[in-house]
């Protein structure tokens, strides 16, 4: 009874501390009244991607070490374009077309390389990277580059001898009536009247004298592109969308003649100061000479030309020359026999006229430019820049003093010929017209400019008074 008694005290002084130990060890120990969430078992498959190359224009420069720009009138900075794979991936062969000429990059070019294209004779350019899409590229949205550069700042010794102030000068006199842009416009060889010719389908006839309208022809069924006065004002002729040229009689307004054989747009006609014939110009890359008289097609030039923008007949009659769409510009006798081929660049060419005394061709471009040459051995005068886009008409004064220039910058530039260096330096800049100017004409008596443009208005300016310089 002793022991029992004994191991009761003993138990009641242990149990305690074993208490103590439990409520420790539970609340210690985390329960999760949830149950278990299983694992997953997650596997990712492997990722795979495609190395695509990627083809960019990088840059595009003039180098320091350009062509010398005083040596000669018409040389120009030679310009670099720098091509680079820009993607993770080798390109290979691929072309690059830099104003429609294509180049063939045989040898391709790896990944993160560039490659250049030196030599490059355009400062306005329009490029294509993979013209011929041979490369599937990681993006294909950055191939075209186009773009101007700005001509390099030449050396003092370089520079020509300083010119007066070009002078700002409004239009004196607005004949408004036309519906729709006017492309072409032409002065009666007494300088009395005017015609204008109109997407409106329509031509108009105008007294000078006191900038009245005469008469609407209305009869014309599609838009009249070109217009012309036969010397001796009888006839009116004009050149239309439907590939047709018309004779139209003056005095009434009734048709004369139709004249059948181009296969496009007739865009450009002019008439020999004889009266006895007529070129024409079109979009069906010919040009025709016509005999006046009967309307009868006596020569079809068509050798490997592009289409035709301006036509027009020497003042001795004895040769034409016309520009085209790739920038030549060509001179042939009316016998057929070639004189000049000129090709200054890869830009159209959409004007052209002939100095009064035979001795000067001039042709306006599409990057703003004019440039003119001496006939007798074909040797390039001068370029006269100004112009901040393309060069859509020109025309002499009768004297030769004078040549006008229409562009699709909205505005006329006057220049002046000067005595002592035998050059054309810029005298006035014409502006009046809201919208790109289509077709410029001094009148055969020296005193008037007539312009006419996409705003739908006929512009007339009066001519400088200044004495000749000498």
């Amino acid at each position: 009874m002793k022991i029992k008694r004994e191991l009761s005290s003993g138990l009641l002084l242990i149990l305690p501390a074993i208490s103590l130990f439990l409520i420790l060890t539970y609340a210690c120990t985390p329960v999760n009244f949830l149950n278990p969430t299983p694992t997953q078992n997650i596997s990712h498959p492997p990722t795979t991607s495609v190395s695509l190359p990627d083809l960019v224009v990088s840059k595009v420069y003039i180098p320091s070490n350009s062509a010398d720009l005083c040596n000669s009138q018409e040389a120009k900075p030679s310009v670099t374009v720098e091509i680079m794979n820009q993607g993770r991936g080798d390109a290979g062969a691929f072309s690059i077309t830099i104003n429609q000429t294509i180049h063939e990059i045989e040898s391709g070019l790896a990944a993160g390389a560039t490659i250049d294209m030196p030599n490059i004779q355009d400062l306005q350019l329009y490029i294509t990277v993979d013209s011929t899409s041979n490369i599937t590229e990681s993006d294909e949205g950055n191939n075209i580059w186009t773009g101007t550069l700005t001509q390099p700042t030449l050396p003092s010794e370089c520079l020509p001898t300083l010119t007066p102030a070009v002078v700002y000068q409004q239009p004196n006199f607005q004949l408004t009536g036309h519906r729709a842009k006017i492309w072409s416009v032409d002065f009666s060889k007494s300088g009395n009247m005017l015609v204008s010719g109109s997407v409106d389908d329509t031509m108009r006839l105008w007294r000078v004298q006191d900038a009245q309208l005469l008469r609407t022809m209305s009869s014309h069924p599609f838009p009249v592109l070109t217009v012309k006065f036969t010397p001796n004002q009888a006839l009116l002729a004009s050149g239309s969308t439907d590939g047709l040229i018309r004779l139209w009689r003056v005095s009434d307004s009734n048709l004369e003649r139709t004249l059948q054989g181009h296969a496009d747009w007739v865009v450009s006609i002019d008439i020999s100061s004889n009266g006895q014939f007529l070129v024409s110009g079109g979009k069906d890359f010919t040009v025709r000479v016509w005999r006046i008289s009967d309307g009868q097609l006596v020569q079809t030039v068509d050798e490997g030309m592009s289409a035709i923008n301006a036509v027009a007949f020497s003042p001795d009659n004895q040769s034409i020359a016309w520009s085209e769409d790739t920038g030549t510009v060509r001179l042939r006798t009316l016998n057929g026999d070639w004189i000049h081929t000129f090709k200054p660049g890869n830009l159209p060419s959409l004007s052209i006229g002939f100095s009064p005394d035979n001795r000067l061709l001039a042709a306006g471009f599409w990057d703003g430019t004019l440039r003119i040459w001496r006939i007798e051995d074909g040797t390039l005068l001068q370029t006269l820049s100004g112009h901040n886009a393309a060069v859509s008409s020109l025309s002499f004064s009768p004297d030769g003093r004078w040549l006008v220039s229409g562009s699709w910058d909205k505005t006329l530039r006057l220049w002046d010929l000067d005595a002592a260096s035998s050059k054309f330096i810029p005298s006035r800049i014409l502006v009046g017209h809201t919208a790109p100017v289509n077709s410029v004409d001094i009148s055969p008596k020296g005193d008037l400019i007539a312009s006419a443009g996409d705003d739908n208005l006929i512009l007339l300016w009066i001519m400088p008074k200044e004495q000749s310089k000498q």
